[in-house]
């Protein structure tokens, strides 16, 4: 499995759960580690992903890649019925958290 980067660290449980409570998501990491290898919930990214947390419809999952960089972007894996697609949301885990 892919080295986890750095910046996730600053995502403990207590936050996880505080970051999901506001929109009803559904925290992931870090009481999980789940790993989006194959694209099916970020489609069109080409690296593995760790899902940081999935929307409470499942029509979002939000991840970062698993690039061997230690701050990478917080991408979104979007499926809403019109699209399948994948997006960044923040530049970086911090920025993720902020806007939280």
């Amino acid at each position: 499995m892919p080295r986890q980067p750095a910046s996730v660290k600053v995502i403990t449980a207590e936050l996880a759960e505080e970051l999901a409570a506001a929109y009803t998501d559904h925290a992931v990491y870090p009481g999980e580690v789940d790993v989006d290898g194959d694209g099916s919930r970020f489609p069109g990214w080409t690296t593995p992903v760790l899902v940081l947390a999935t929307e409470n419809q499942n029509v979002c999952t939000w991840g970062v890649p698993l690039n061997g960089d230690d701050d990478p972007p917080v991408i979104v894996g979007i499926h809403d019925g019109r699209r399948a697609e994948t997006v960044e949301h923040a530049p970086d885990v911090d920025a993720y958290v902020a806007a939280r």
